[in-house]
């Protein structure tokens, strides 16, 4: 887990209001592409009505199901991912999730769809040569008719980037190139093929942790920066044990889970706050394994009790959690979290040279130099307003803050992008600076409109 003085500094960048501004504005740019995309899919494909408001409820119901499709692409609801979140939550993750949501839904939007719905249809909308007829009008070199709506590309979007990502995909016919067939570009791993336009090698630096040694690297829930929030609370509680959530915490709901099953009536509530809750699981699921009642409970099998548990515990995550004063507070963030971090799925091959010169810098390793750095730099670049150094900072709290990569990890993926650091400087000093220079670029911006 990261160490006082890392822990420190990523406080600070996550309390910074210039980094939170700009992980905002992409949010919102994203949710910008999201409702273009839903509008493009509305008007190509609604069907022809003769009353005008039959086709309107036709349209808005084909907007809401695009959007509602997309907005799943957020998230895996995988418990194990830091950042996960359900999928009813992705929707509020980007208007005003913290860092390690947000990322973790763009990543899951634009990188881990096996179909990578989302940059292709980016890719499809930007022309890379003027000699390329299948470039300039995508849809009717498809065989649709010409009258087709086919939107602009957006002005959040960077288009020489865009350009550059499709001519490395073989998507166009600039510089005497041939096109990829459709059916091979859907086939392709969009994000393998981007992520070698800039030359990136971790190879041979880390090897599995064996099982057996995994969970005494497990990240405590009170180490997580930033703080989880009630939506990712509400994800994780369904691998914590029913006994972890009733008796470990002293929570005003305490009394309404200490419930009993009656042939006449669904559930039948016991007043008494000493009532053993894990009764009720022993007696109904006594043949089932731990496992099984984990299982049953996080996907609301039982109606009569797992959905009512699942309503009334996230509350204890969200903001009683965060506020309650007293012992409540420090018990509930003793929790093990069950993320499967970097520090418990890797460790370091010592013979490896990013290691050697790791441990000459005296600097802290965890798996080797960062892939997911890499990744979100990669693809992330494809917005207009893309700042490395802002960029590098939200990763460090993406990453670092949930014990995934070590700060010397994730400066060494950003120096590849183009990211500039004094060598001399330890890799926390390194990460300060930058959110110093970002306060002092804002500070002289904001001198020059005034002198304006």
């Amino acid at each position: 887990m990261p160490n006082e003085a890392t822990r420190k500094l990523l406080q600070e960048i996550d309390e910074n209001v210039d980094v939170q501004e700009y992980m905002k504005e992409v949010c919102d740019d994203m949710h910008i592409i999201l409702r273009k995309i839903s509008m493009c899919v509305n008007f190509n494909r609604a069907d022809d009505h003769d009353s005008s408001t039959g086709r309107d409820i036709c349209e808005h119901h084909q907007y809401e199901r695009t959007m509602h499709f997309l907005m799943n692409l957020g998230t895996m609801r995988n418990s194990t991912h830091p950042g996960s979140v359900r999928n009813c939550d992705v929707d509020s993750v980007l208007r005003h999730g913290n860092i390690r949501e947000r990322c973790a839904v763009l990543m899951n939007m634009l990188c881990h769809d096996k179909k990578y719905g989302i940059i292709r249809w980016l890719l499809m909308r930007v022309t890379c040569a003027d000699n390329c007829e299948k470039c300039r009008n995508p849809e009717i070199s498809e065989g649709k008719d010409e009258s087709t709506y086919i939107p602009s590309i957006l002005t959040t979007l960077n288009a020489n980037q865009l350009i550059m990502y499709k001519c490395a995909l073989g998507m166009c016919c600039s510089n005497g190139k041939s096109c990829t067939p459709p059916e091979l570009c859907a086939k392709k791993d969009i994000r393998k093929a981007l992520c070698r336009v800039v030359n990136y090698s971790r190879k041979n630096t880390r090897i599995a942790r064996t099982i057996e040694t995994q969970q005494q690297y497990a990240l405590k829930s009170r180490d997580a920066v930033p703080r989880l929030s009630w939506r990712e609370w509400a994800l994780v509680r369904a691998s914590l044990s029913e006994r972890q959530l009733c008796r470990e915490s002293n929570w005003p709901y305490r009394d309404e889970l200490c419930v009993t099953h009656n042939k006449d009536q669904k559930i039948r509530h016991h007043n008494n706050s000493s009532f053993d809750t894990n009764h009720l699981w022993i007696n109904k699921y006594k043949h089932d394994t731990q496992y099984d009642v984990w299982k049953r409970w996080a996907s609301c099998e039982d109606d009569n009790l797992a959905h009512k548990v699942s309503c009334k515990t996230s509350y204890v995550g969200s903001e009683y959690m965060q506020h309650a004063p007293g012992s409540m507070h420090t018990v509930r963030h003793d929790v093990t979290l069950p993320w499967l971090t970097g520090h418990m799925c890797w460790t370091m091959v010592e013979s490896s040279a990013f290691f050697i010169h790791a441990d000459g810098r005296h600097e802290d390793t965890i798996a080797g130099p960062s892939g997911h750095t890499h990744t979100m730099l990669t693809f992330m670049n494809i917005f207009h307003n893309f700042d490395i150094e802002k960029w590098t900072l939200i990763c460090l709290v993406w990453l670092v803050g949930a014990d995934h990569r070590s700060v010397y990890e994730v400066l060494s993926a950003a120096s590849r992008h183009g990211l500039h650091v004094k060598s001399k400087m330890t890799s926390i000093d390194a990460a300060r600076s930058l959110l110093h220079n970002i306060t002092a670029k804002k500070n002289a911006t904001r001198h020059t409109t005034k002198s304006i």
